[in-house]
C-alpha cells in the first residue's frame, strides 16, 4: 500500500487531505484511486480521522467550498 498526500484543505478544526492511494495484491494486481482523509485537530493533536472513498463527499461534509 502506498499513500501519497496531494492536497491539504483546512476548514476550522478539520483538514481534508486528498490522497492518491495505490494498492498491490500479492498476485501483482494494482489498484490506484483518489480518496480523502478528514482529520479533526484540537490543541495541535489529531483527535479523529475518517476516510472517504469520494473526495467531493468529504469536502461537502466539512463544508470546504463544495456546494
Amino acid at each position: 500500500m502506498r499513500l501519497d498526500p496531494q492536497e491539504f484543505i483546512p476548514n476550522g478544526d478539520r483538514v481534508v487531505v486528498r490522497v492518491r492511494q495505490a494498492l498491490r495484491s500479492k498476485g501483482g494486481v494494482t489498484l490506484e484511486q483518489e480518496v480523502a482523509h478528514v482529520f479533526t485537530v484540537r490543541d495541535d493533536r489529531i483527535v479523529h480521522m475518517t476516510g472517504y472513498g469520494d473526495v467531493e463527499e468529504a469536502l461537502r461534509i466539512v463544508g470546504a467550498g463544495i456546494p
